[in-house]
């Protein structure tokens, strides 16, 4: 059975969507409480941009392995493209709280942005910076370049500011 769940990851990778469903279909007819087979599938839902289906197999998927922090972040991420950024939070909010991690922290921060609060932006920056700084300056810049750097609803001026603040922390040792 694992084998077929690999299989279904592999073809994930490769970009075969529909086969990824229909694997993970098979799968979870055989195993229908694996957290993992549902998140598969939300995912391959989410790369079709069917967000309604991959929203359903992210819950199912939270709702059978509570503890997996990637459930969350899943929907978290599909909030945020959505701009729903009040769920995302909450849903990265969860991740933080089930396993405290600098990616958690700065895609809060993130949302923070986008609600335009600021100070709580901030907060979960400064956590972020005091847990580990060169993980939090290389998390930041690759966070810069995904979310931040094509942003059209971001001031340039703004980008501008936290592009030299990130710099600025990648010189910290």
């Amino acid at each position: 059975m694992e084998r077929l769940l690999t299989a279904c990851s592999e073809m994930l990778d490769a970009k075969q969507y529909d086969n990824v469903i229909k694997c993970c279909d098979d799968f979870l007819k055989m195993k229908p409480k694996s957290g993992l087979g549902w998140h598969l599938k939300g995912l391959a839902y989410q790369k079709k941009n069917d967000t309604t289906k991959a929203e359903e197999c992210f819950r199912k998927a939270a709702e059978l392995d509570p503890q997996e922090p990637s459930n969350y972040f899943s929907l978290g991420v599909l909030f945020y493209n959505e701009k729903a950024f009040d769920d995302a939070l909450a849903m990265f909010q969860s991740c933080y709280l089930l396993k405290p991690e600098v990616n958690y922290l700065l895609m809060m921060a993130l949302c923070n942005t986008m609600l335009g609060k600021a100070e709580n932006a901030e907060a979960a920056l400064r956590l972020a910076i005091g847990s580990n700084k060169k993980e939090t300056a290389k998390a930041l810049q690759q966070f810069f370049e995904r979310f931040y750097k094509e942003n059209k609803d971001i001031p340039a001026a703004d980008k501008d500011v936290l592009k030299a603040e990130i710099e600025k922390l990648a010189k910290l040792k």
